[in-house]
């Protein structure tokens, strides 16, 4: 990130990416969801018992 400004007694800049950070990290846990009921409609987990299917 590039440091926009700077507000003496910090050591870290602020900037926009900084302020967007917390809706950023919550887009990519939304995309990691999505992408993971991708996977499972694909491949749903399936249940069964021994037994049944010549184990």
């Amino acid at each position: 990130m590039v440091r926009w400004e700077r507000i003496r007694g910090q050591e870290m800049g602020n900037s926009p990416a900084r302020d967007a950070l917390p809706d950023i990290r919550t887009l990519n846990d939304s995309v990691g969801l999505q992408l993971e009921s991708y996977d499972k409609a694909l491949n749903p987990p399936t249940l069964r018992q021994r037994g049944i299917m010549d184990d």
